[in-house]
């Protein structure tokens, strides 16, 4: 009965021991944001601080005007952007090689089209609210 009291005790001493850490360091890492100079980044600084590769696609539509908003990059056609969340979405397109790419406003490269590029990047006002589809021509 003693040994089993002693083996009892002991265990409940080591999971106090180990509550007591898990406590520590989640509270460690809580206050990573307090220390001056520690700050979040965007995923394209962070690969560039640590030596990897940034890739550039061909074309990068933003939902806001200026690039600003939520993105969407493709180095191909993309025939149905509601296939992607980005249909009637964007705002502001960047033509990123030196090809010219036509924008348009249905699926399955349909409807009225404006055309960007190359090495291009615009604000497309409300017609970028329709755009559905896009392909390089050239």
């Amino acid at each position: 009965m003693i040994l089993i009291l002693k083996q009892f005790f002991k265990l409940k001493s080591t999971q106090i021991i180990r509550r007591k850490t898990m406590t520590k360091i989640n509270t460690q890492s809580n206050s990573l944001h307090n220390i001056e100079f520690v700050q979040d980044i965007d995923h394209e600084s962070a690969a560039s601080y640590s030596g990897g590769a940034v890739t550039v696609t061909d074309v990068t539509l933003s939902s806001e005007a200026s690039n600003q908003g939520f993105q969407f990059g493709a180095n191909k056609a993309i025939e149905d952007l509601s296939e992607f969340g980005f249909d009637d979405a964007t705002q502001f397109i960047a033509v990123n090689n030196t090809q010219t790419w036509r924008f348009y406003e249905d699926a399955n490269f349909q409807g009225d089209y404006i055309d960007v590029g190359p090495d291009t990047a615009m604000n497309v006002g409300e017609f970028g609210l329709s755009i559905s589809s896009f392909q390089a021509i050239n």
